[in-house]
C-alpha cells in the first residue's frame, strides 16, 4: 500500500511552524514528508526535488537544521527536500499534484497575490494552513475538529477528511451548519444523545444525513451536530473557537459560493485550517 505523501513549504516567518505540524501530521497517518524551499530570485533553480542535507546546509542551514529534526522523528527514509525557484506559488502547486495534503503558513496580509490566496484558489489537492490553536478552553468545541457542512459537493471532501483526522488522532467531531434562517445556536451531542435547544429544528435533519455515512465508517468517532446563526463565515469561525483544526470544503474557484467562504475563512480563521476541494478526498466524490 502507498504511504499518504504530505507536502510542506517553509521559509516564510511563520514555516516552521507549518513544519512542526505537518511532521505531527505525517507520524500520525504514517506517510513520507517532502520539505519544500523555493528561492524566488533563483528562478534557474528547478527540478531539484531531492536534495542532499550536505547542500541544503549550504544554501539554507536553518532549514538544514529542521530537515534533520524530522528526519529524527519520522526516519530518514521518509522525509524528503526539495528545492525550486521561481514562483513560490506555481512551485507548490506543481510539486503538491500527486500529494494527498499541503501544509503551508498563512498569509501575512488578506490580499489575493499571496502565495496562501494563489493556492486555495485552485488547490491541487487538500491545503492547511497553520496558525497557532487559539484559546477557547470555555468553547463548546474545544480540542475538536470542526467540518463546515451543507449540501455542496465539497462537504463530502470535508467530512471524509475531518473523520479521517479526527480518527487517527483520537480526537472528537463537531460537524456545523451556518444558516440564516435561525436565531440562536444549538447543537446534538451523539455520543450523550443530549441537545442544547428543545426542539430538533430541520437543519440538524440536514446534517444527520450528511453526516450519518461517515460515523459508520469511522464509528470510534465521538460526533456532535451543530447548527450555528448568522453568516457562513462568521458561524465557522464562531464554532472553531479553540478546534484543533477547522475543515472546510471549497468547489476550488474564488468566484463560486464555497470559494468566497473558504476564502475569508483563510483570511479570518484564528487557527489551523484545512481546506479541502470537492473531489480531492482520497480520490473520490461520493459518501462511503
Amino acid at each position: 500500500m502507498t504511504q499518504p505523501r504530505v507536502l510542506v513549504g517553509v521559509g516564510g516567518t511563520g514555516g516552521w511552524q507549518a513544519l512542526a505540524w505537518a511532521v505531527a501530521y505525517t507520524s500520525g497517518i504514517n506517510g513520507r514528508l517532502t520539505v519544500c524551499h523555493v528561492l524566488p530570485d533563483d528562478p534557474g533553480l528547478d527540478n531539484s526535488d531531492r536534495v542532499p542535507l550536505t547542500r541544503v546546509e549550504i544554501i539554507h542551514p536553518g532549514l538544514a537544521r529542521a530537515v534533520a529534526g524530522a528526519r529524527d522523528r519520522l526516519g530518514g527514509h521518509r522525509v524528503a527536500v526539495a528545492i525550486r525557484g521561481g514562483d513560490p506559488a506555481v512551485a507548490l502547486a506543481d510539486l503538491a499534484r500527486d500529494a494527498d495534503l499541503l501544509v503551508i503558513e498563512p498569509p501575512r496580509r488578506p490580499v489575493a497575490s499571496s502565495t496562501a490566496y494563489r493556492l486555495v484558489e485552485r488547490p491541487p489537492c487538500p491545503v492547511a494552513l497553520i496558525r497557532p490553536v487559539p484559546d477557547g478552553r470555555a468553547a463548546p468545541f474545544a480540542g475538536h475538529v470542526v467540518v463546515g457542512v451543507d449540501s455542496d459537493p465539497g462537504s463530502i471532501a470535508a467530512l471524509e477528511f475531518g473523520f479521517a483526522y479526527a480518527a487517527t488522532f483520537r480526537l472528537p467531531l463537531a460537524a456545523a451548519h451556518v444558516t440564516e434562517r435561525q436565531q440562536v445556536d444549538y447543537w446534538f451531542d451523539e455520543t450523550l444523545l443530549e441537545t442544547s435547544f428543545a426542539v430538533e429544528p430541520a437543519a440538524l435533519e440536514l446534517l444527520a444525513v450528511e453526516v450519518e455515512p461517515w460515523s459508520h465508517k469511522y464509528p470510534s468517532v465521538p460526533v456532535k451536530r451543530a447548527v450555528f446563526a448568522g453568516a457562513p463565515v462568521d458561524g465557522l469561525l464562531r464554532a472553531a473557537t479553540g478546534a484543533r483544526v477547522l475543515v472546510v470544503g471549497t468547489a476550488g474557484t474564488a468566484g463560486s459560493p464555497s470559494g468566497a467562504v473558504a476564502g475569508r475563512v483563510l483570511a479570518h480563521a484564528a487557527g489551523p485550517v484545512v481546506l479541502v476541494p470537492a473531489g480531492k478526498e482520497h480520490g473520490k466524490e461520493q459518501r462511503p
